[in-house]
């Protein structure tokens, strides 16, 4: 199977920090780059993620640090 070049995509940034890159390519996708990984989503996995992310990160500000249970979401 061959995959589908995206030298046609140019980039927008959307957010830059110490830790990573965030841009939106014209082609509808979102690279997330951090370090010497980028990785590319659709935008609703990358939404997805950042709500994920969210929950994580309110998760550890609350004090409220114990395992989830397989399953169970925050």
């Amino acid at each position: 199977m061959r995959v589908p070049s995206h030298d046609h995509c140019h980039p927008i940034p959307l957010a830059q920090g110490p830790v990573g890159l965030v841009e939106a390519c014209t082609c509808g996708a979102v690279r997330l780059s951090v370090g010497p990984v980028t990785l590319r989503f659709e935008a609703t996995s990358f939404l997805a993620l950042v709500d994920l992310m969210e929950r994580a990160r309110e998760r550890l500000l609350c004090g409220g640090v114990r395992p989830l249970t397989p399953g169970q979401v925050a």
